[in-house]
């Protein structure tokens, strides 16, 4: 590989770092603490297993979960929500004033039943924090400040092994709502950066013919993690392990013999069943109400939906009518408490380059059956997501529109798109950079110009 080839390799992942580290310190710091939709939430959850509570205290069906919560943290919460809009400078003294306390109480937290493999680093960082005597805020502070160094480097590594899509890697990880929940106490940021890894690694396999058992070990425990937190994502982790199964070119020799590698699959396909299914079980995470809405009738509603298959295209299009711009704008960065909305002008351009990118920078060693399975995974999970929602929080019959359903949802599943779409033929591979790299300025931008201007003035 000569220089100018090693500089392609490289240089949008060292871009990446030298944007997106800065601004994950940023965020950890200047951000309003608690500002990431549910972080109240994740956070009282990371704590919970701090105390060495595995499954939360009361999960009744059709009932919030309830969990331990330090009543100090749960004070702080409420203080925090009253003064969300006053700015930051005249509030942050008093909200640097709450310190932890050894006390527990009871409080609702759906989130009590999130799987503890996705608050790992969350768990660490809040206990030396705790340890150094740290206060509630500064707490939160290196919670995010940690997440946001591992999501990062974690999404650098998928910008730098993958053969193809770089470009469209390095602006799907800079999108301003992508930096903002890896700076955050947040799993959503690790669902984001592992999903990026994933693809990273199915590009590399299909790119160089040679698939190895760390990569499906590897895949197979980032995949679990991310499942058994969010069940919807099942469909697109199948659908990666499935492609793996016939990754070989006809006429190549393959270096797994076909035996052995169908048995790792097999193995590794079971653990992504078994894992998710038997936390979501042992949980009771499928029978609970959800954040603050009334709990759905599941079984009806899935009974309502086949009964009349014709209401579910009457769903889909008044969902789409409704909410589907507000989602691509939160894709995209609708920050806060989906309450500081970047300028109009980046959603413009950041819309327009994440399109471009995707369509200049895409696959291209992948052959069509392997693209058309991943993105039939990608649309399961797309369904499953809003299937989920609907049969949870949504009333029995209802055709307008599936609320509760948020833009940040469907991230983890942008990294699989790029393995889906095949490269169009341009002359310059550095056109496809100047787009991506402007984006990544955009976001940078958008990004400090919306915390400043929600949080300061």
């Amino acid at each position: 590989m000569n220089n100018d080839s090693r500089l392609r390799q490289t240089f949008p992942a060292i871009i990446y770092l030298l944007v997106a580290l800065p601004l994950v310190f940023f965020l950890s710091w200047w951000r309003q603490p608690i500002g990431v939709p549910d972080e109240w939430a994740h956070i009282a959850r990371a704590a919970q297993l701090a105390d060495g509570i595995l499954f939360t205290e009361v999960a009744s069906p059709g009932l919030p979960a309830q969990g331990s919560i330090d009543p100090s943290f749960n004070t702080l919460v409420q203080q925090i929500h009253e003064q969300r809009f006053v700015p930051l400078g005249q509030t942050m003294d008093s909200f640097r004033a709450a310190t932890w306390s050894t006390e527990r109480v009871l409080a609702n937290n759906n989130a009590g039943v999130y799987f503890p493999g996705a608050y790992l680093l969350s768990i660490i960082a809040l206990l030396a924090a705790r340890q150094a005597g740290g206060s509630i805020v500064a707490t939160l502070e290196w919670v995010s400040l940690a997440n946001g160094i591992a999501c990062v480097l974690i999404a650098a590594a998928a910008i730098q092994i993958t053969r193809s899509g770089k470009w469209a890697f390095l602006v799907v990880a800079s999108l301003p709502m992508s930096l903002f929940l890896f700076a955050s106490a947040s799993p959503d940021g690790f669902l984001i950066s592992g999903a990026m890894l994933i693809a990273a690694i199915v590009i590399r396999i299909w790119n160089d013919q040679v698939f190895q058992t760390w990569q499906a070990v590897l895949m197979t425990i980032i995949a679990t993690i991310i499942v058994a937190t969010k069940i919807p994502y099942f469909p697109v982790f199948a659908a990666v392990l499935l492609c793996c199964l016939f990754y070989g070119r006809k006429g190549n020799e393959l270096s797994l013999a076909g035996s052995k590698r169908h048995l790792l699959l097999a193995g590794c396909m079971a653990a992504l069943i078994i894992i998710p299914v038997a936390w979501l079980i042992a949980s009771k995470a499928g029978e609970i109400a959800v954040g603050g809405y009334k709990a759905g009738n599941s079984s009806e509603q899935i009974a309502f939906l086949i009964d009349n298959p014709a209401s579910i295209f009457a769903i889909a299009v008044t969902t789409m009518q409704n909410f589907g711009l507000m989602h691509v704008y939160q894709i995209v960065g609708n920050l806060g408490w989906l309450d500081a909305p970047l300028p109009f002008s980046c959603y413009v351009y950041l819309i327009a380059a994440l399109l471009a990118v995707f369509l200049l920078d895409g696959s291209r060693t992948a052959s069509p059956a392997k693209r058309l399975a991943l993105l039939l995974g990608v649309l399961l999970s797309v369904g499953a997501i809003y299937l989920s929602l609907y049969a949870s929080i949504n009333e029995v019959g209802n055709l307008d529109g599936i609320v509760g359903v948020q833009g940040r949802y469907f991230l983890p599943l942008l990294p699989f798109l790029a393995c889906c779409m095949p490269a169009l033929p341009v002359r310059n591979g550095w056109g496809v950079a100047t787009i991506a790299l402007s984006a990544v300025g955009v976001s940078g931008y958008a990004l400090v110009a919306t915390i400043i201007t929600r949080y300061y003035m």
